[in-house]
């Protein structure tokens, strides 16, 4: 049968000389201040994902108007002297540009709205927070 008292001082000590800090200049206030950024970012993508996704499908449409407004002005452009291809060009590169933007915004917005990307952006952001705080305890800028 073990002995209580030597069991009891044992377990005793390991706790009280045991102790976390995240304050800052603690080592793992270091982990929680490099981990923080992430965190807002996945949360913030969660948040207003849908609302980005909503506002990229409609880039599209926006740069048909704008790109055929575009065209409509060549003709005033070409009496101020301004080259009528390279009008062309820029009404076609609105377009372009629109509809580029608006898929890629799509594509970006189904990404920050799916569990499994948000996993791995918990994820790269705590080994972040841990790379951290072992470069500061290697470089001793930070305390237990």
């Amino acid at each position: 049968m073990p002995n209580d008292s030597w069991t009891l001082n044992y377990a005793n000590s390991l706790v009280s000389g045991f102790s976390l800090s995240s304050r800052t200049g603690s080592c793992l206030g270091v982990f929680v201040d490099s981990y923080k950024p992430v965190a807002n970012l996945a949360k913030d993508a969660q948040k207003y994902g849908k609302d980005l996704g909503a506002i990229a499908q409609s880039l599209p449409a926006l740069g048909q108007q704008l790109e055929q407004s575009a065209r409509a002005a060549i003709p005033w452009l070409a009496s101020k002297g301004a080259d009528r291809v390279n009008a062309a060009m820029m009404a076609g590169a609105i377009g372009i540009a629109t509809a580029v933007l608006g898929r890629a915004g799509a594509a970006g917005a189904r990404l920050a709205a799916n569990p499994a990307v948000l996993g791995v952006v918990i994820d790269a952001g705590l080994a972040y927070g841990v790379g951290r705080e072992g470069i500061a305890a290697y470089q001793g800028t930070c305390h237990p």
